[in-house]
């Protein structure tokens, strides 16, 4: 009872002094809205770091932010969630379309900004509705924008035949004289059209006549054919023409200031005096075109620090014997096929030609595994002593992930890091497709490990804080485990799915193989490997990839 006195005359007090207070001081502690005490234009910043929709749900916060939004400098009309939608139902694209107008109409009515930093308009459109992004682009472009991206591609990811495509409204650029109708042109920084059909011309007048062009992404365009980017006065920094298979000419020489690059295959491509060029990404299907290619990579043997080959036929790239030594090359990254389960061993005479590679990323892209028994092929001898990370992805155990993994694991003697990914990159963006591919990728896997006896696997006990892999192969070890704090000192990665749904080991299996392996746990001997886990929704089913992971001994006993 005296402490509750205690605590009621403290609080009589406070009230006390608190009436004694002047009116000033009282007023003093009301929170103080200092948001809304900041200049509008401030304010209108803030907002264009916001979507449209949740710019505009600021208009019920008070009467002063009712018209804010209505400022904002950044339009971004992303609808890629609908797209998703479409995948599943796309019955409903011209319903979808409509309404997509519809919303882009609205909110352009509305809008009385008089300056745009961005715009983006992102939504499966064909030529059906050339007139309205018509209208789009000059409102874009009579309020200065700078940064301006068009995808109409086919659900946003897939090319369309290009006489169905949208073409770069001609109204806009007057070519004869060089310059644009809208001298508002002069203020854009980055262009990216992908699905929009646009010339050469079109595309060399932009660069002569946007002093200020930063960067220029060029994706499936039906009418590109020929191509000069040259001019030392050019700011342009990254440049990248993708899936322009009609592309006969493309010339990129003479500009001082590229840093990045991305080209796909053109019958004719010439690549010269780019200095500071450290980034290059080139894709191409015919060895021909690779043939011509590589040569051309000398030239930048001292500056290029990223390389991205990308090839429909890994065999296409790897035909090429000769290929140039590049000193400065940190990061290799290959995206292929992998449709008959062919050796990939050719790659590694690439891999010798970049001495001081620190990682290696391998994407491979497949529709269902194909997997053939032969015997191993080797690789180009050469000691990767600065080489400290792989990626594998669309890895699924056959003969030629597998020999290319240990290939790595044999010369990288300095490898902190593998990291395994079962699914194929082919349909990676395709959300419907994703649950298939990734199925196959994991069966084909599995089915290794019903072929072995269970006598030469290992377990983690139920409850232990132990590892313990299963020797799959004498290398692939399968892991089944709850967390991945388990791995934390562990060698090196890899690979996970939901094993709930495609595999586990029967209880009393997992019983009797622990009950055996408990007594050689203390054996393992991991090299210490950072672990990389890829968590989906951290259910997993880890391909764990070890050098030598169990004494001989320790592997006998196993067996016996």
């Amino acid at each position: 009872m005296g402490k509750g006195r205690k605590v009621s005359s403290f609080c009589r007090l406070n009230e006390c002094q608190n009436r004694r207070q002047h009116p000033e001081d009282q007023i003093s502690q009301v929170p103080v809205d200092w948001i809304s005490l900041l200049p509008d234009e401030v304010l209108v910043f803030i907002l264009s770091l916001l979507t449209i929709k949740e710019a505009a749900q600021t208009s019920v916060l008070s009467s002063r932010w009712m018209n804010l939004w209505k400022y904002t400098r950044r339009l971004d009309f992303n609808a890629s969630k609908s797209l998703e939608h479409l995948e599943r139902e796309p019955e409903m694209l011209e319903s979808e379309r409509n309404k997509y107008v519809n919303w882009v109409n609205c909110i352009l009515q509305l809008h009385e900004g008089l300056t745009l930093d961005e715009f983006c308009l992102y939504f499966d459109l064909d030529i059906s509705y050339q007139d309205v992004i018509d209208r789009w682009l000059e409102y874009a472009f009579k309020r200065k924008v700078q940064r301006l991206e068009l995808n109409l591609l086919t659900n946003g990811i897939l090319n369309r035949a290009w006489s169905k495509c949208c073409d770069f409204p001609d109204c806009l650029l007057d070519l004869n004289n060089g310059l644009s109708k809208l001298i508002e042109f002069r203020y854009l920084r980055a262009l990216c059209l992908k699905g929009v059909n646009v010339t050469g011309e079109v595309i060399e007048s932009f660069l002569h006549n946007c002093p200020l062009l930063e960067r220029l992404v060029v994706v499936s365009s039906g009418k590109l054919v020929n191509l000069l980017v040259s001019g030392s006065s050019l700011v342009l920094k990254h440049l990248e023409i993708q899936y322009c298979h009609n592309a006969k000419s493309i010339k990129i020489c003479d500009c001082d200031n590229f840093v990045s690059l991305g080209i796909f295959q053109a019958q004719n491509l010439v690549l010269m005096n780019l200095p500071m060029l450290a980034e290059l990404s080139i894709s191409g299907n015919s060895s021909n075109f690779w043939s011509s290619v590589f040569p051309q990579l000398s030239r930048f043997r001292s500056q290029l620090e990223l390389l991205i080959l990308k090839g429909y036929k890994p065999e296409n790239i790897m035909v090429v014997r000769d290929f140039p030594q590049l000193s400065q090359v940190k990061e290799l990254v290959m995206d292929t096929g992998a449709w008959y389960d062919n050796s990939l061993m050719g790659l590694t005479s690439l891999i010798k030609a970049c001495p001081f590679l620190h990682k290696f990323v391998l994407q491979l892209l497949w529709v269902v595994p194909m997997k053939k028994d032969r015997e191993n092929e080797k690789g180009a001898k050469c000691t990767l002593k600065h080489l400290r990370e792989i990626k594998l992805v669309g890895y699924c155990c056959r003969t030629s992930d597998v020999e290319l993994l240990m290939y790595f694991i044999d010369s990288a003697v300095t490898l902190e890091k593998i990291v395994i990914d079962p699914r194929s990159q082919r349909c990676s963006r395709v959300t419907f497709r994703r649950t298939k591919v990734e199925k196959a990728a994991v069966t084909s896997a599995l089915k290794e490990v019903k072929q072995l006896d269970y006598k030469a696997f290992l377990v983690m006990e139920k409850g232990s804080d132990l590892v313990a892999p299963f020797l799959l192969l004498q290398h692939l070890i399968l892991i089944s485990i709850m967390s991945q704090d388990h791995i934390s000192d562990c060698d090196a990665v890899v690979v996970m799915h939901d094993y709930q749904e495609y595999a586990k080991l029967p209880d009393d299996v997992v019983e009797d193989i622990s009950k055996a392996v408990i007594p050689y746990l203390n054996c393992l001997k991991y090299r210490t490997l950072r672990v990389s886990v890829i968590d989906l929704e951290s259910k997993l089913l880890i391909w764990l990839v070890l050098k030598s992971i169990l004494p001989e001994v320790y592997c006998n006993s196993l067996k016996c």
